[in-house]
C-alpha cells in the first residue's frame, strides 16, 4: 500500500503504474492533512509517520481516485474540447477577417456546404 499526497506531473504516471501492478494507492486531501504543515520538526519522514499514523486512525479524507479507463476517456474528451475550442476560434477570426474587409458573400453559412 502506498499512501500519496499529492499528484505532481509525475504523479499520476506513479499511480498508473503502481496500480497495474495491483498496488494499493490512496490519495489524501492535502487540505485536510494540515497537521503535517503545521508540525514543529519538518522532515520527509516525519511526515510520512505522520500521514500513516493517519491513515492507520482514520483521520485521513481520502480523495477519489477514478480508475484508469475512465481517466483515458476524460483525456480524450478534453481533449476533444480543445480541438472543438481552437475550431471555434479559427471560424470566429474568419468571420471577423470578412466582416472587417466589408467582404460581401453569396451565400449565408460562410463554412457550410
Amino acid at each position: 500500500m502506498l499512501l500519496w499526497c499529492q499528484l505532481g506531473p509525475f504523479g499520476l504516471d506513479l499511480c498508473n503504474h503502481l496500480g497495474d501492478l495491483r498496488i494499493l494507492v490512496v490519495l489524501a486531501n492535502s487540505l485536510k492533512t494540515k497537521a503535517i504543515v503545521f508540525a514543529r520538526i519538518k522532515s520527509d519522514k516525519v511526515d510520512a509517520v505522520i500521514l500513516v499514523y493517519f491513515f492507520w486512525t482514520n483521520l485521513i479524507l481520502q480523495c477519489y481516485v477514478l480508475p484508469k479507463e475512465m481517466r483515458e476517456v476524460r483525456s480524450l474528451v478534453r481533449y476533444r474540447l480543445s480541438i472543438v475550442k481552437l475550431c471555434v476560434m479559427v471560424r470566429n477570426k474568419v468571420h471577423v477577417l470578412v466582416g472587417r474587409n466589408g467582404l460581401k458573400l453569396e451565400f449565408s453559412d460562410l463554412f457550410g456546404k
